[in-house]
């Protein structure tokens, strides 16, 4: 794959999202190939993990994480419910070397756990080391609340797209907005439709809108994640 190539990426972190939610999200990624990073156990989950080519594991390793206290336990909680993925994703993004050798050690082929916002050029990089393949992500609805500012249009490179289910049911305009919700319960997960209709943002200016309007220019040229692996 060459370096100027231009394609998006799409993929969605689940981060704990009611399965009833999950549902709506699905109808609204309904025309790309999405890679869906899982985090907990649900049916809805079990279900995308089924299709290994689109799901990959989404550990939290920050303290107090429901996935343990560290990346052996969090692959035990994810190896109770989950058959053997090879993708990867950390939760906000926080790692270290160790935690790359680990998944290494695993067989995990892919890891996109780093971003570089609107940046122009990001290609894959393979480490030999690991035998593993890593991609930057060119743009995330959570980083959009902090500067909205659209990338150009025909930006080079590959454009990996980070969303979540939260960010595209509400469609915030704000990451305070964001916030309010995250804190009305101990957990998203125990969000019902009741308490969640009547935050909907629907005056076509919120993360959800910036991001159809982002893939609105790629000419349809949006491939799965997977497909940057070596064959």
């Amino acid at each position: 794959m060459k370096n100027n190539h231009s394609s998006y990426i799409v993929t969605c972190d689940i981060d704990w999202a009611p399965d009833w939610m999950l549902e709506k999200v699905f109808d609204i990624l309904s025309d790309f190939k999405v890679t869906y990073f899982l985090t907990n156990n649900t049916p809805v989950q079990r279900e995308l993990s089924k299709n290994i080519d689109f799901a990959g594991y989404h550990p939290n390793l920050q303290k107090n994480s429901d996935h343990g206290d560290n990346i052996i336990e969090a692959f035990n909680y994810f190896d109770s419910f989950l058959p053997k993925l090879y993708m990867n994703r950390f939760h906000l993004f926080g790692f270290s070397e160790r935690d790359l050798k680990f998944l290494s050690d695993r067989k995990i082929k892919l890891d996109a756990s780093s971003i570089y916002p609107n940046h122009a050029n990001i290609s894959k990089i393979f480490r030999k080391d690991l035998n593993m393949t890593f991609l930057p992500n060119f743009w995330m609805d959570g980083v959009w609340y902090f500067n909205k500012k659209l990338p150009k249009q025909n930006v080079k490179g590959l454009k990996c797209l980070v969303v979540h289910p939260i960010d595209l049911y509400f469609n915030f305009k704000t990451n305070e907005e964001r916030e309010r919700i995250k804190n009305l319960l101990p957990s998203v997960s125990l969000l019902t439709k009741e308490i969640s209709k009547k935050f909907i943002n629907y005056d076509g200016n919120g993360s959800r809108d910036a991001f159809l309007e982002l893939l609105s220019k790629s000419n349809n040229d949006i491939i799965p994640l997977h497909s940057i692996l070596e064959v």
